[in-house]
């Protein structure tokens, strides 16, 4: 398929593919940060004292744990021995982090919350555990992709 230079430019001699690799990439690191965004702004907050403060207690404690998750999405992907052409484990991959995350937005956001005291302080326990269980499964994915054989 070789086409004449146009303008002086090397003409593009095969068509561009984007691996597997790339796509379970992209929908996991897409998948964290629209959960955490989401979950910051629609999850219940903390209320706590007699003046009933609010803090977005989702936002507030999200955000480092979605950076070390991205991080490791991304070392997953730049270490991994597996070529593009292999679609097993990448689409676990994928599927898992987008499931772990998507679990935190749902869980963020319609969990109760405990509330307690006679100020009733509300404190939103899944909008600051939900972040750490699904950290814990995107290392576990991104070690399964990485860990594998070269084929």
């Amino acid at each position: 398929m070789a086409t004449k230079p146009i303008g002086g430019y090397p003409a593009l001699t095969r068509p561009l593919r984007i691996g597997y690799r790339a796509i379970a990439t992209s929908a996991a690191l897409l998948a964290i940060w629209a959960a955490l965004i989401l979950a910051g702004i629609y999850a219940p907050d903390l209320v706590t004292g007699s003046n009933h403060e609010h803090l977005q207690i989702a936002a507030l404690a999200g955000w480092p744990l979605a950076i070390a998750a991205s991080g490791m999405v991304l070392l997953a992907s730049a270490v991994s021995r597996r070529t593009d052409e292999t679609v097993g484990p990448w689409v676990v991959f994928g599927i898992a982090v987008v499931l772990a995350w998507v679990a935190v937005l749902l869980t963020s956001i319609f969990a109760p919350s405990m509330v307690t005291g006679t100020d009733p302080t509300t404190i939103p326990l899944a909008a600051l555990t939900a972040p750490i269980f699904a950290s814990l499964v995107t290392a576990f994915a991104s070690i399964y992709v990485a860990g594998g054989p070269a084929e």
